[in-house]
């Protein structure tokens, strides 16, 4: 719902997207993505398509946790008001957005996204081709 806002806030904190791929999480791929959280969190990964993204920037895991702000979005409202979780969250299951905490959860996590297991949503029946210039996202 709120995607292009997001990726808005992505380019004017000086990332940049080298990858983006829309899915949906099976059971079995959101319990491994989620790790030991499980439960209402898969339910609500399942629920519907996500976006996910690898976004470049010096010091890109950091900066972007400080982004998103504190998972739960209600606190993120309270301390972090100018976060993505506090303008887009709703609770600490439905935060909008997610960071991984380090390097190597970032690297097992687009692992997972990025291949044939998380399969594109798009419908290549009712699709076109957008083509950006690079101009248009600066």
């Amino acid at each position: 719902m709120h995607t292009g806002k997001i990726i808005e806030s992505i380019y004017q904190n000086g990332f940049i997207i080298s990858k983006l791929k829309m899915s949906r999480f099976t059971p079995q791929t959101a319990n491994r993505f989620l790790g030991s959280a499980g439960g209402a969190a898969t339910e609500h990964l399942t629920s519907d398509v996500c976006v996910g993204m690898e976004i470049v920037a010096d010091g890109a895991v950091q900066r972007w946790n400080d982004l998103c702000g504190p998972e739960n979005s209600v606190q993120a409202k309270i301390n972090a008001s100018s976060t993505l979780r506090a303008a887009y969250g709703t609770d600490s299951v439905k935060n909008a957005v997610h960071g991984s905490s380090n390097n190597g959860q970032k690297t097992a996590e687009m692992g997972m996204w990025f291949s044939r297991e998380c399969k594109t949503s798009a419908m290549f029946s009712n699709a076109t081709c957008a083509v950006i210039k690079p101009h248009a996202i600066q």
